[in-house]
C-alpha cells in the first residue's frame, strides 16, 4: 500500500498539525466552460480505492457549480468562478480526513458561497467511513428548485442519484440522446473513466461536461485494461508525413475472384493496403495472400472463422487467434502483427486473451450492404477529409473491387498517400493502433 506526500507522517505515527495539507500528492483540475471557470485542488495518495472517490467528489463539485451557473449566454459579462482547496489530516492512525474548501465567485472578486465539505476514509480497507457532502447530493437544496421544468428535474435527479466510476474499453461516442444518430458531445478514449448514473440494455446514462449523456451499453467496465503499447516496424517507402495519407482495409478474405481484381487496381497505381483475411481461406487460397504480402501490402489477422469474440469463452477467443496465425504461418512463414475482431466487437474479455493491437475504422464503405458501385463511392466520398483515416471495405465482393478501381486514382489525384495501417499510425504518432473514433457507428 502506497501512501504518497512530502513530508507525510507515517501511516500509524501521530499526527502534527505542520503536515495538514501534505498529505498526499497535490493534483490540479483547471478548465473553463462559457461563463464559468474553475480550479480545483485535491490529493493523490496512491490508495486506489480511496483516490476513486476523492477523485469522483472533485468533479461532483464540478458538475454541481456547472449545473446551478453554466449558462450558453455570455453577452452579459457575468462569470462565476469556484476555487476548490482542501486539508488533510490522520486521524486515529489508520483514517485519512479530507475536508474540500469550496468558494464560489462572481466576476472573480465576488464571493458568492463558501462550503467545506469533509470525508473521512479507512486507510486499511479504502473505506468511506463518513461524509457532510450532502448538500452536494440533495436535489432540493438547489436554488431556484421550483424553477426548472420537469425535463430539467428529471436531468437533475439523475445528476444527483448514486453512480460510480466505469472505464471505456474502446473509444466510444458520446451522445446526447439514447440514439446513434443524435448529436455526438464527444468521445470517451480507450482507458479513460466517466460518471455512470445507470445502465439498461442499450444505454449507459454518464455524465459528460457536467451534464447527462449517454453511451452505448456493453463497452464501459468497472475495471480499467489497457494493453502495453505495442512498437511496430515500418519500412521507409518514401512517405512524407507532411502530405495527407489514408489507410484502405479489406476484410473477410481472400476471395479468389475479387481479391486478385483488388490488387491489381492496388498493383496498377503502385500503393498498397492492410488486408485482414480469415485463417480459414488463408488455408484455402495461400497464394493470394502471398500475392498480397509481396506487392507490399500490410496482412492482419480477422480471425480465423469470423465468429464474434464476444460471445466466446476465454479459450474459444484465443483458438480463434492461434488457428488463424497457424494459417498465416503456413502461408507466409510468419505471424501477422495486427487483429481486427469480426464486427469490431471487442469487449473487456477479448482485450483481456488478445495481445495484438486491434484495429476497427472510422470511414465504414457499407459495401457489404451496398453492393452498388456507385453507392459505395458516394458512401465513402462522404467523408470529406481523408486524411488519418482507415476506410473500410470488403475483399470479398465485386462491387467492391469495382469502386475501388474508380477510387484510387481519384484519390490519387486529391494528394492521398496510401499506406498501411502500421504507417499510418508510424507517422500519425500512434504507437498502439486503438482506432475507431466513430467506433461501429454509435
Amino acid at each position: 500500500m502506497n501512501f504518497l506526500g512530502d513530508n507525510t507522517p507515517t501511516m500509524y505515527g501521530s499526527y502534527d498539525e505542520s503536515n495538514i495539507y501534505k498529505i498526499g500528492k497535490a493534483q490540479m483540475i483547471i478548465d473553463y466552460q462559457d461563463n464559468c471557470n474553475w480550479t480545483i485542488s485535491y490529493p493523490e495518495t496512491g490508495i486506489e480505492e480511496i483516490d476513486e472517490k476523492v477523485l469522483f467528489y472533485a468533479n461532483r463539485l464540478r458538475d454541481n457549480f456547472l449545473m446551478q451557473y453554466k449558462s450558453g449566454d455570455v453577452s452579459n459579462g457575468t462569470s462565476y468562478g469556484m476555487h476548490v482547496e482542501y486539508e488533510t489530516s490522520l486521524e486515529s492512525g489508520d483514517n485519512f480526513c479530507l475536508i474540500f474548501i469550496d468558494t464560489i465567485t462572481e466576476n472573480e472578486d465576488t464571493i458568492i458561497s463558501k462550503n467545506e465539505y469533509t470525508h473521512l476514509f479507512s486507510i486499511l480497507t479504502g473505506e468511506e467511513l463518513y461524509n457532510s457532502d450532502k448538500a452536494i447530493g440533495d436535489f432540493a437544496n438547489i436554488e431556484d428548485y421550483s424553477n426548472y421544468t420537469s425535463e430539467e428535474t428529471d436531468q437533475l435527479e439523475l445528476l444527483y442519484s448514486d453512480d460510480i466510476i466505469k472505464f471505456a474499453t474502446t473509444n466510444l461516442n458520446i451522445r446526447s440522446q439514447r440514439s446513434t444518430s443524435s448529436e455526438k458531445l464527444g468521445t470517451l478514449y480507450e482507458g479513460e473513466a466517466i460518471e455512470v448514473k445507470s445502465s439498461d440494455k442499450d444505454w449507459e446514462t454518464v455524465i459528460y461536461n457536467g451534464n447527462i449523456a449517454y453511451i452505448k451499453t456493453g463497452y464501459l467496465t468497472k475495471k480499467k485494461v489497457l494493453h502495453a503499447p505495442i512498437e511496430i516496424e515500418v519500412v521507409d517507402r518514401g512517405i512524407d508525413p507532411s502530405k495527407p495519407m489514408l489507410a484502405l482495409t479489406f476484410d473477410d478474405g481472400p476471395s479468389p475472384y475479387s481479391t486478385p481484381r483488388i490488387l491489381d487496381a492496388l498493383e496498377k497505381n503502385g500503393v498498397v493496403a492492410t488486408f485482414f483475411d480469415l485463417g480459414q481461406l488463408v488455408n484455402t487460397y495461400p497464394d493470394i495472400v502471398r500475392r498480397e504480402e509481396q506487392i507490399g501490402c500490410e496482412i492482419g489477422s480477422h480471425t480465423y472463422s469470423h465468429k464474434n469474440l464476444n460471445t466466446l469463452s476465454d479459450a474459444q477467443i484465443k483458438e480463434e487467434i492461434t488457428k488463424s496465425e497457424n494459417a498465416f504461418i503456413k502461408a507466409l512463414g510468419h505471424k501477422t502483427t495486427l487483429v481486427r475482431p469480426p464486427y469490431g466487437n471487442a469487449n473487456l474479455k477479448v482485450k483481456e486473451n488478445i495481445d495484438y493491437p486491434l484495429i476497427d475504422w472510422n470511414v465504414d464503405s457499407l459495401d457489404w450492404k451496398l453492393r452498388d458501385k456507385n453507392k459505395i463511392i458516394q458512401r465513402v466520398r462522404q467523408t470529406g477529409n481523408f486524411d488519418g483515416h482507415i476506410i473500410l471495405m470488403h475483399s470479398i465482393y465485386e462491387t467492391t473491387a469495382a469502386a475501388v478501381e474508380e477510387l484510387i486514382p481519384q484519390l490519387l489525384n486529391e494528394g492521398y498517400q496510401f499506406v498501411t495501417v502500421s504507417e499510418l499510425a508510424f507517422y500519425k504518432g500512434n504507437t498502439v493502433l486503438y482506432t475507431a473514433i466513430d467506433y461501429h457507428g454509435f
